[in-house]
Protein backbone atom coordinates (compact mmCIF):
# COMPACT_ATOMS: atom_id res chain seq x y z
CA UNK A 1 0.00 0.00 0.00
CA UNK A 2 1.31 3.44 -0.90
CA UNK A 3 0.85 6.25 1.59
CA UNK A 4 0.10 9.85 0.68
CA UNK A 5 1.65 11.46 3.75
CA UNK A 6 5.05 10.43 5.10
CA UNK A 7 7.11 11.44 8.11
CA UNK A 8 10.59 12.86 7.71
CA UNK A 9 11.86 9.32 8.27
CA UNK A 10 9.78 8.06 5.32
CA UNK A 11 7.20 6.14 7.36
CA UNK A 12 3.45 6.54 6.98
CA UNK A 13 2.04 9.49 8.91
CA UNK A 14 -0.60 8.26 11.35
CA UNK A 15 -4.19 9.42 11.04
CA UNK A 16 -4.16 11.34 14.32
CA UNK A 17 -1.11 13.42 13.36
CA UNK A 18 -2.53 14.08 9.89
CA UNK A 19 -5.75 15.36 11.47
CA UNK A 20 -3.81 17.61 13.86
CA UNK A 21 -1.81 19.04 10.98
CA UNK A 22 -4.97 19.84 9.00
CA UNK A 23 -6.47 21.53 12.09
CA UNK A 24 -3.36 23.62 12.65
CA UNK A 25 -3.23 24.87 9.04
CA UNK A 26 -6.98 25.57 9.02
CA UNK A 27 -6.56 27.78 12.09
CA UNK A 28 -3.61 29.59 10.50
CA UNK A 29 -5.74 30.65 7.54
CA UNK A 30 -8.66 31.67 9.72
CA UNK A 31 -11.06 28.76 9.36
CA UNK A 32 -12.90 28.56 12.64
CA UNK A 33 -15.08 25.59 11.72
CA UNK A 34 -14.04 22.08 12.63
CA UNK A 35 -11.98 20.66 9.79
CA UNK A 36 -11.36 16.95 9.81
CA UNK A 37 -10.34 14.04 7.60
CA UNK A 38 -13.77 13.79 5.95
CA UNK A 39 -13.63 17.47 4.96
CA UNK A 40 -10.21 16.88 3.40
CA UNK A 41 -11.53 13.89 1.44
CA UNK A 42 -14.55 15.88 0.26
CA UNK A 43 -12.39 18.80 -0.89
CA UNK A 44 -10.07 16.41 -2.72
CA UNK A 45 -12.97 14.74 -4.54
CA UNK A 46 -14.62 18.06 -5.42
CA UNK A 47 -11.36 19.49 -6.77
CA UNK A 48 -10.71 16.39 -8.88
CA UNK A 49 -14.23 16.40 -10.36
CA UNK A 50 -14.10 20.14 -11.12
CA UNK A 51 -10.75 19.61 -12.83
CA UNK A 52 -12.33 17.07 -15.17
CA UNK A 53 -11.57 13.74 -13.50
CA UNK A 54 -13.99 10.92 -14.18
CA UNK A 55 -16.28 9.99 -11.30
CA UNK A 56 -15.16 6.35 -11.42
CA UNK A 57 -11.51 7.40 -11.09
CA UNK A 58 -12.27 9.61 -8.07
CA UNK A 59 -14.26 6.80 -6.45
CA UNK A 60 -11.32 4.44 -6.86
CA UNK A 61 -8.92 6.97 -5.36
CA UNK A 62 -11.21 7.32 -2.35
CA UNK A 63 -11.49 3.57 -1.95
CA UNK A 64 -15.14 3.19 -2.98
Amino acid sequence: MAHLFLTRAGRALCTKNTWRMVQRYAQRIGLNDQIGPHTLRHCFATHMLEAGARLVAVQRLLGH
